[in-house]
């Protein structure tokens, strides 16, 4: 049983501006999959689309995107989204949001709540931070206790800078959320999607690593999702470089590049970021890596990506083939290779392909619709 997967940040998206750019996201998610550079969405298979940055109206933008996807109108076949919800991330006055999910094609909504076990190590690694730069600052204030004209103009009273450098914590940070989906009636899929702090914005300066909040963010998510039993982890990372591991999933999407592009043109930014990820289990990755174009519009600088999620010992001959020497071949994103493996006669020779630099290691309310950086 397989799972189609999707995540796209559509900036700052409320009921008004979904109802102007309704069908060009819609054009961009029932595009034919030989169109794209990586697979399209598969009217046949269950879906899940889960749009970032909602500020308001989620309810009705995931109703018009249902009505958009699901209509003949397009000279593309339709998407049949059968429900859609919104979840309540949290976050301050300025970084608050929701997230809007839309699935059809014979997946069923079991759960979605926001994930807030993250909060209190995230809010202790700042918190600690802090007042560990008062202290600091303090020492040294002591220890210059008559201070030059010159170092009193240039430090002046350290411990009141250090004061004012407040640490942000987890309040002013939004949740990721945990959505599990149904396929068939038997298998459950269990899936986080989150979209954290702005990449400009700087951890506390008493954190040595990571320098950046969202990379404090990712990190202490991620270690704390550890123990949820995820299938895969999508959102907007806002990270530049690597980031944090997970010991269960790869970095899926990594190949993918840089996943900002023009808002206006849908042109992509060769320096961007790699901001838009998808984590997932190596063996519940079915074939490559997948996005869903940006037709620009001044709809949203970002580009959708996903993943095609499937048990192991599935059917994927699309992707595998025999040797003249009788070796599985397994498909990389560079070629073919043989799998050394040794295979018993009832083991399963398929397998998914992962570069090798490639691994990587609470609720709130929601309500429920059936049929910023």
């Amino acid at each position: 049983m397989r799972l189609q997967v999707y995540c796209w940040n559509i900036q700052t998206n409320s009921e008004k501006s979904i109802q102007k750019g309704k069908a060009t996201i819609a054009q961009a998610m029932r595009r034919p999959r030989d169109s794209l550079d990586y697979h399209g969405f598969d009217p046949k298979s269950p879906w899940v689309l889960a749009i970032l940055e909602n500020k308001s109206g989620g309810a009705e933008v995931g109703q018009m995107l249902r009505d958009a996807i699901g209509s003949q109108s397009l000279d593309l076949k339709p998407l049949e989204g059968r429900w859609s919800q919104v979840v309540e991330l949290g976050g301050s006055s300025s970084t608050r949001e929701n997230i809007v999910l839309i699935g059809g094609g014979g997946c069923t909504l079991v759960s979605a709540t926001a994930f807030e076990g993250w909060r209190d190590s995230f809010s202790t690694r700042q918190t600690d931070a802090y007042h560990a730069t008062i202290e600091a600052a303090r020492n040294n204030m002591e220890n210059r206790r008559y201070p030059s004209r010159q170092a009193t103009k240039k430090y002046g009273d350290r411990v009141a800078i250090a004061d004012r450098q407040k640490p942000k914590l987890a309040e002013d940070c939004r949740n990721p959320a945990i959505v599990t989906v149904r396929v068939s009636g038997v298998q459950d899929f269990r899936l986080g999607f989150l979209h954290a702090p702005g990449p400009g914005e700087k951890s506390h300066p008493g954190v040595n690593e990571p320098e950046t909040l969202a990379g404090l963010y990712a990190e202490t998510v991620m270690a704390t999702l550890n123990d949820e039993n995820l299938d895969a982890l999508l959102g907007d990372f806002n990270l530049y470089g690597t980031g944090p591991e997970m010991p269960h999933m790869t970095w899926f999407s990594r190949d993918l590049g840089p996943t900002t592009c023009k808002k206006d043109s849908g042109e992509g930014v060769k320096e961007g970021g790699k901001f838009d990820r998808v984590y997932a289990r190596p063996d519940m990755c079915l074939g490559e890596p997948r996005k869903v174009a940006n037709f620009g519009a001044g709809l949203t600088d970002h580009i959708g990506v996903g993943v095609l999620l499937g048990r192991q010992g599935e059917k994927r001959k699309e992707r595998d083939s025999t040797g003249a020497d009788g070796n599985v071949l397994k498909r990389s994103r560079t070629g073919y290779q043989t799998d050394e493996t040794t295979l018993t006669a009832d083991a399963d020779p398929i397998r998914v392909s992962v570069p090798t630099d490639a691994t990587s290691s609470g609720a709130s309310s929601s309500s429920s619709f059936m049929s910023d950086d």
